[in-house]
């Protein structure tokens, strides 16, 4: 919808005001794709976001640099809820992930009830994760204190998970330093979850 508005303004000079959100999260989304040419794109690519994805270098997005090709392929095995699970990689090894940055309602298992939501939570991770092999990064620290690995995670597409999940309001932000490398990102889609009534807003 963004870029049909975008090509309405430019032909028709047609006074349209843009999301601006919008417009960053999906320069930064197509940022993360690894291989264009094989992705299963939805959204318009310019051929200068393209170039972004090349993996020659780091690219800087809103301010930050980053690089394409940084890390490892997983292919996601089992949720344990919506912000816990386990992958396995191109070697064999298998790892418990969870995810920085957000917070899923729990499964109950210390007081025998699970929070409201949490099969919600769950579903939606599933859904989004389950049998998909992804691209894990990591930030500064790389383990929590339960062993898991502490990481962002980009499906096929450049879908950043971390990011979709507080939109579609199933998860809060949770800051930890030092991981904090898009904390404000995060916080913005929290405040446009909770102003539209998505998830767990409603």
């Amino acid at each position: 919808m963004y870029q049909l508005l975008l090509i309405l303004t430019l032909i028709l000079n047609l006074p349209v005001e843009i999301d601006k959100d919008q417009s960053e999260y999906e320069i930064f989304k197509v940022t993360y794709i690894v291989d264009v040419t094989e992705a299963n794109l939805t959204h318009w690519v310019s051929q200068a976001y393209v170039s972004m994805t090349s993996g020659e270098g780091n690219h800087e997005v809103d301010g930050r640099q980053v690089s394409p090709s940084d890390g490892e392929a997983f292919k996601i095995t089992y949720i344990v809820d919506g912000d816990t699970f386990h992958g396995i990689n191109a070697d064999g090894e298998k790892r418990k992930f969870r995810p920085i940055g957000i917070n899923t309602p729990e499964t109950g298992k210390r007081n025998g009830r699970p929070e409201t939501f949490h099969a919600e939570a769950t579903a939606f991770t599933k859904q989004m994760l389950l049998d998909q092999t992804v691209r894990i990064v990591y930030d500064v620290t790389e383990l929590d204190r339960y062993g898991r690995h502490l990481v962002y995670v980009y499906l096929q597409d450049g879908t950043f998970f971390n990011l979709e999940v507080v939109r579609a309001g199933w998860a809060r932000t949770m800051t930890i330093a030092p991981n904090v490398k898009y904390a404000e990102i995060f916080s913005q889609a929290q405040r446009e979850a909770r102003e539209q009534g998505r998830g767990s807003w409603k």
